[in-house]
């Protein structure tokens, strides 16, 4: 993303990162991102958030979140349980770490 507008080294330099690490860090979190429908998985998630704030007082109380949001708008997106993109990282099978296809990291 960064590296498409031009922006990779000037963004690298500002954080002091390498230029490395700086892609990786923009791929591990909005790179991963994936636009997803706001359906009823959507709602009750947040659902859970609101009610955990609520419970430590951290907002007034409690609310129903699915009476803020409009699913009109979802069109043809995925499902909100679709998986993030990796880019190229294979899956982790197991509590060592082992990718997927049996070699070590």
């Amino acid at each position: 993303m960064l590296r498409a507008a031009g922006e990779l080294e000037a963004w690298a330099k500002e954080t002091g990162l390498p230029e490395k690490v700086a892609l990786e860090a923009v791929e591990r979190t909005r790179g991963t991102a994936v636009q997803v429908a706001v359906d009823k998985g959507a709602i009750a998630s947040e659902n859970q958030i609101v009610n955990e704030f609520a419970k430590l007082k951290l907002i007034p109380r409690s609310f129903d979140f699915g009476e803020f949001v409009d699913p009109r708008f979802n069109g043809d997106l995925p499902p909100s349980d679709t998986a993030p993109r990796t880019y190229g990282k294979t899956a982790r099978t197991d509590a060592k770490h082992t990718p997927a296809h049996g070699k070590a990291e």
